[in-house]
């Protein structure tokens, strides 16, 4: 019953238990908010053992690593540095590597030309045989030593969030709070969300994130969850469309292709098109989704918005287990939207990047408004 935040924690509670030699931290930072995502990069700063983690999380990866592994085409690259000295390293390398290849493929053309020429010759002249010979080792032995050609430009996954219009006014929260197991999450609020608008919610762990978003889509009909108090009205003409942030309204049993064929009445052949968009392979597609990666989870969490043509979208976590090229995809996707967006995040550089407008949940349970996005919401809170 807690958190996606308040799991992770115990979690680590585990660990600081146990204290081991070598920690194994997969995305450690997923769901935590700021202040635990603050002590956790100092905790791992401490940490008198070895640190190896997983992480999309640029700010965690520049204040903790002092070593990058890129896993890549099956193998793995070292980089002596943070994410800012991997980045710019990964760049200088891949022209390095490109302009290596480059003068490779044209030492092999240059001799592939002279052993062209050559067997011309020894056609007509014997005594031009051996040299033939000996320039087509010379070929063969350019070729095996030349490096494969650097991929410059890596395929990403496409998005595109078509819809028709809403009414202006899309979302209208009056007077509504929330108590769980006696424990009151947020005090009587009013929330009034326009069309086109950008808006962000943040808050600590376990103060009432998801459930204030549950609260919004069950108004829409979906898995009710009515508040104690006050009333949440969705606007004329809205098509909401969910990302949950720990994947359950997926159907584990199905395979993406199964699954996205009951979104939509759309052939095989256009769900494979979808899914290959998504980055998709072929076995994956018929492959159960209670075995996909964390990230494949996330990317058909984002198949069912595209499909199911949402003009007001309500996320919950969007970017937790993509990695950093999908992330971007998926904030110009945002920016370019035509509808309304309203997304709970601990994502900074996503929330700067997206939000309007900042809904804080504080300690207090009270919430209180900010019309800029996180960092303008970090200098009036003057942190």
């Amino acid at each position: 019953s807690l958190s996606g935040g308040e799991k992770k924690m115990v979690n680590l509670a585990r660990l600081l238990l146990q204290m081991p030699d070598l920690l194994l931290l997969d995305e450690p930072d997923n769901h935590l908010d700021f202040e635990a995502k603050a002590w956790l990069e100092n905790f791992i700063q401490g940490y008198p053992g070895t640190v190896i983690t997983i992480s999309h999380d640029r700010y965690l990866l520049n204040r903790i690593a002092k070593k990058i592994l890129q896993l890549e085409d099956g193998t793995i690259d070292v980089y002596a540095g943070n994410y800012s000295y991997y980045f710019e390293e990964r760049q200088r390398r891949l022209i390095q590597r490109h302009e290596m290849y480059t003068l490779q493929q044209g030492e092999v053309q240059r001799l592939e030309a002279l052993l062209h020429q050559l067997r011309v010759w020894a056609k007509q002249n014997s005594k031009f045989a051996p040299r033939m010979r000996s320039m087509e080792k010379r070929v063969e032995r350019a070729r095996q030593e030349a490096s494969e050609r650097p991929v410059m430009n890596r395929e990403k996954i496409k998005l595109n969030f078509d819809s028709d219009r809403s009414g202006q006014k899309v979302l209208e929260v009056k007077g509504v709070s929330k108590t769980i197991d006696s424990r009151p999450l947020f005090a009587p609020f009013d929330l009034t969300i326009y069309y086109r608008e950008r808006v962000g919610i943040v808050g600590a762990n376990g103060s009432g994130k998801t459930t204030l978003l549950r609260t919004i889509v069950g108004a829409h009909g979906r898995a009710p969850l009515p508040p104690d108090t006050g009333t949440v009205k969705i606007g004329a003409s809205v098509v909401l469309g969910y990302y949950a942030q720990e994947q359950d309204t997926l159907p584990r049993d199905k395979t993406p292709l199964e699954y996205v064929r009951s979104l939509k009445p759309v052939t095989e052949q256009y769900a494979i098109g979808i899914l290959r968009s998504l980055l998709f392979s072929y076995r994956d597609m018929h492959n159960a989704i209670k075995h996909l990666s964390g990230g494949e989870k996330s990317r058909l969490q984002i198949v069912r918005l595209m499909l199911t043509d949402a003009n007001f979208l309500v996320l919950d976590e969007p970017t937790n287990n993509l990695d950093l090229a999908s992330i971007e995809v998926l904030e110009a996707a945002l920016e370019d939207f035509d509808g309304t967006i309203l997304a709970v995040s601990h994502d900074r550089y996503f929330l700067d990047k997206i939000a309007n407008r900042i809904v804080a949940i504080e300690a207090d349970g009270r919430v209180r408004q900010y019309p800029g996005n996180f960092t303008y919401y970090l200098e009036k809170r003057g942190v």
